[in-house]
């Protein structure tokens, strides 16, 4: 078999969706955290709150 003479590229999207998936994976084992952010952005994205600010 031969080599390539030139290395095969990734997909830059393919590259970013594994470096996504691996954040997310951190971002479980902290459940404490994603119920604060999931609460905050909840909070943020209120109609009262974009009404007031």
């Amino acid at each position: 078999a031969t080599q390539a003479e030139e290395p095969i590229r990734l997909d830059p999207y393919l590259v970013q969706l594994r470096e996504d998936a691996k954040a997310s994976g951190r971002q479980n084992e902290n459940k404490r955290l994603t119920v604060v952010q999931d609460l905050t952005w909840a909070l943020i994205n209120s109609p009262g709150f974009l009404f007031n600010h």
